[in-house]
This record gives structure tokens, sequence and C-alpha cells, in this order.
């Protein structure tokens, strides 16, 4: 059987090259090497590797780094800024990405328009939409409960 990680993150020690946006409660850094060996050690083959928004906003390249190092143990998710009005470019840009199998967007329901504009982009992708940033950043177990697939939300 094959184990998959729903949602990992991987991320360097905060530097001039790469540097963090904001903090992360937690270790100083978890880089591809070490979430790969933390994969092995408990037999998980393969992972959703989610780019850490609080660290790098909407830069992938550090996720985009680990997957070029191990091609075979990671799909990609970026985190997309929903106000930008090059969304739908931006989405089919990654989508164009090898490695890539989603993205993540935090939204509110001011965003309404965005799902319309992404429904119309063909991709095989996972959209994970928390439509309510502010709650998300309020609850007390640092989650979105309010978590909705792309399908549902265009209901």
């Amino acid at each position: 059987m094959v184990i998959i990680d729903s949602q990992v993150h991987a991320y360097e020690r905060d530097h001039p090259g790469r540097p963090w946006a904001g903090v992360l409660t937690g270790p100083a850094e978890v880089t591809g090497d070490d979430m790969v060996a933390a994969m092995d050690a408990v037999g998980v083959d393969g992972a959703v590797l989610v780019s850490p928004f609080t660290m790098y906003g909407y830069d992938a390249s550090y996720a985009l780094e680990v997957h070029r190092k191990y091609p075979g143990r990671f799909g990609l998710v970026k985190p997309v800024d929903p106000s930008d009005p090059g969304v739908a470019e931006s989405i089919a840009d990654w989508a164009a990405t090898t490695g890539t199998i989603g993205i993540r967007l935090m939204m509110n329901r001011e965003h309404s328009v965005i799902l319309r504009s992404l429904a119309k982009i063909i991709c095989p992708f996972l959209f994970l939409l928390c439509y309510d940033w502010r709650y998300a950043q309020s609850n007390k177990r640092g989650d979105c409960s309010k978590v909705y697939h792309f399908e549902a939300a265009l209901g």
C-alpha cells in the first residue's frame, strides 16, 4: 500500500536569499531533506507539499526547489493571491508547472467573482477554499473549519 501524507510544509531558516514574510510557531527549519528523512523513518511514500504562506507568502520557490531534488516524493500546492487581478493567469501558469497538483486560496465572501473565473480554467486541481480568512486566523486550533472543495463552492 502506498502511503501519502495529505499536507506537509518544508522551509529553510530565515535568510536574506529567501526571507520570511512572517514567523511560524515550530522548528527553526524543516528542510526538504529533513522532511524526506522523517517520511522515510515512518514509511510515508509521498506527500502533498504546501508552500507555507506564513513564511513565503505567494512565493513557492522553495517548494519547487524541494520538488526538483525529490521529484517522485511530492505533489506541490502554492498559495495564490485572490486579490491579484492576474489570478487566473497565475493559476494557469502554476497548472503548467511540473509537479503541481493544486493551489491554496484564502478567501472571504468578497472573492466569489474569483470562483466564477476559476470555473473557466480546466485543470485537475484540488481547490481548498477558506472563505473567511479572519475566522481561520481566530480559530484557536489554528486551522480553517470552513473549508470547501472548489466544485462544492460553485453550486
